[in-house]
């Protein structure tokens, strides 16, 4: 049997891609909620920076791991209908060969 093998060439790319970008977009983000005139910026706001960087790191391990779910979640919070069906029909053709993780 010569299988024909698929490349997830696209799914490391994409799961770097995300990562790096949301990690330096999201301190940006979180600024407008936890920014105060008088004392710069408040205990929450480093918080919210760790939890969102720590969460994301976690995908992208997963995701490079092939965690279906995690490139899913991760495409799903690129809050991006184009990226949406891209990877749409990329999982849609790599659903079934790789096992649930």
């Amino acid at each position: 049997m010569n299988e024909k093998k698929l490349s997830y060439r696209w799914w490391k790319i994409y799961s770097y891609i995300f990562t790096v970008l949301n990690i330096i977009w999201y301190p940006f983000f979180w600024m407008g909620f936890f920014a105060t005139k008088e004392y710069g910026y408040s205990l929450g706001f480093f918080i919210a920076v760790g939890l969102t960087i720590g969460i994301l790191l976690t995908l992208l391990v997963n995701s490079l791991s092939l965690g279906k779910k995690s490139f899913l979640t991760i495409t799903i919070l690129s809050f991006n209908p184009i990226i949406w069906i891209i990877n749409g029909i990329y999982l849609k053709n790599r659903w079934s060969d790789i096992s649930n993780i």
